[in-house]
């Protein structure tokens, strides 16, 4: 229910680009992911973001326009949950 809220509460602004990034403690093939992405979100990142080596933490975005993405973890030392990096190209 959570997310359903936050993406309807998205739909109200109207901007080019559009960023979603958190902790979501949910995996990849969760319901609420599913719903992310269902929404027209699009997320790059295949590496673990988790000391127990799994995805927890998204960078998501949506827009009209093409993107250029490039995802990497760069930090896995100052917390349990690793540091995503996403460029964005326009």
């Amino acid at each position: 229910l959570q997310i359903k809220y936050i993406l309807k509460d998205i739909e109200k602004y109207k901007y080019e680009y559009i960023f979603l990034c958190g902790d979501l403690n949910a995996l990849p093939n969760y319901e609420e992911i599913q719903i992310i992405r269902n929404s027209g979100f699009l997320d790059k990142n295949k590496e673990f973001t988790h000391k127990e080596k799994v995805i927890l933490d998204y960078i998501f975005h949506k827009s009209d326009s093409i993107l250029n993405v490039e995802s990497k973890v760069i930090f896995k030392n100052f917390s349990d949950h690793y540091c995503l990096l996403n460029s964005f190209r326009i």
